[in-house]
């Protein structure tokens, strides 16, 4: 489920996920899809080369209008992790850019791990040990 955010941006902007600065003629609009995603397991962020803890963790995504057709359609610009900060990192919370296919795959990963957990055969071995 996604919550929306509608917002006209300046015609400079800053793509996060890259950090490339853009610059257009005119305005545009962009619109940011916020959700939030489970793990139940801990999940290792390939672009931070760390262990995350599992638990909720909000995403935005950032979608700007394709201008110059005749219907509304948007193109996903950044993808957005909201993480605690680390002992090392002594922010309280970093906003990270993460792949969308990557993160799709980490959130499947997570739900098989978790439903073998979860599997009557676990819970036998569990009771005869």
């Amino acid at each position: 489920m996604f919550a929306l955010h509608w917002r006209q941006t300046s015609p400079i902007w800053l793509n996060l996920a890259n950090g490339v600065r853009h610059k257009k003629g005119g305005s545009m609009f962009t619109r940011t899809k916020y959700r939030t995603v489970h793990f139940d397991e801990p999940f290792w962020m390939p672009g931070l080369c760390e262990m995350v803890a599992p638990g909720d963790y909000e995403v935005d995504e950032d979608e700007e209008l394709i201008e110059g057709i005749s219907w509304l359609a948007y193109r996903r610009v950044a993808t957005l992790i909201k993480l605690p900060a680390t002992v090392e990192n002594k922010y309280q919370m970093r906003l990270v850019a993460i792949d969308p296919e990557e993160l799709e795959g980490l959130i499947a990963v997570d739900r098989d791990r978790h439903a073998i957990s979860l599997s009557p055969k676990s819970e036998r071995q569990q009771f005869d040990g």
